[in-house]
């Protein structure tokens, strides 16, 4: 009777070990035999996010040197954080309780309940992961071991929230490629906002003077535009909540609301 007691403490101890541990991700453990091995498989901080896990408010990935960490803010902004430099990337994403998912075709995602609002990674890529390595360069690899997608990389859609720098800008360059990598929508470093093919044919360019330094946001309230840090310099105003912007492997660059084309860019 005595040892069945002391089994069930032993049990409870454990559980409240693994929930006293903090927000640190770790891969799916076997079951602890007993409370110090509970607490130190609950203590350990993984670098990957594998295929079916998710990051809940708080809770994070870190580099195995520790300088590093992707963290899912309460805010629902995601964020890449060195240590003692701060914040080198974020989703731009802003609804509370949102859950980022390492999803089991590749997809990267942001969902808010049942929406799925911010996407990225590389679908078609069963069983990849996301790992941040001690370089701070995220990124999925697929299932061979290689890299499918990067945080400097936005795949097809931008997602509301989203945002393309230039090279040389600090938080750049970040770049929208169509699946296919043949096409792609990058910010210059002099500020203008060009659509190339095989990053040597310029097939569109936005009509507005460039400026440095500016950057392009694909708003959560539809808008779709260039930005200085104290001013807008060329916006589309959708007014459809939700828009995002395609760039599809036929070269076509799009405004999209659901599954209606709102404006065709080229």
């Amino acid at each position: 009777m005595i040892k069945s007691k002391l089994r069930g403490i032993a049990a409870v101890a454990a559980g409240l070990a693994t929930v006293a541990t903090g927000a640190a991700l770790t891969a799916p453990a076997q079951a602890a035999t007993t409370v110090a091995e509970s607490t130190a498989q609950a203590a350990a901080i993984s670098n990957a996010l594998l295929p079916g896990q998710r990051l809940l408010s708080g809770q994070y990935i870190r580099s195995t040197d520790r300088q590093w960490t992707l963290v899912m803010r309460a805010t629902g902004n995601l964020e890449l954080v060195r240590t003692g430099s701060g914040k080198v990337w974020e989703s731009g994403t802003a609804r509370a309780g949102s859950v980022t998912v390492m999803e089991k075709d590749g997809g990267f995602s942001i969902i808010h309940g049942r929406t799925k609002y911010w996407i990225g990674g590389a679908k078609a890529s069963p069983n990849a992961k996301l790992v941040l390595p001690t370089d701070g360069l995220l990124a999925i690899y697929n299932a061979a071991g290689r890299s499918v997608w990067n945080y400097k990389m936005v795949i097809e859609t931008m997602s509301p929230g989203t945002k393309i720098y230039a090279a040389g800008s600090g938080w750049g360059p970040v770049v929208l490629f169509s699946r296919s990598r043949v096409y792609s929508l990058q910010m210059r470093p002099n500020g203008a906002l060009e659509l190339m093919k095989n990053n040597t044919t310029k097939l569109w360019s936005a009509p507005y003077k460039p400026y440095p330094g500016a950057w392009v946001h694909m708003a959560p309230d539809g808008t779709f535009g260039v930005h200085q840090t104290w001013d807008s310099v060329w916006t589309i105003v959708t007014r459809r909540s939700g828009t995002v912007l395609q760039l599809r492997d036929d070269g076509k660059l799009l405004l999209i609301h659901g599954r209606t084309v709102v404006k065709v860019l080229h």
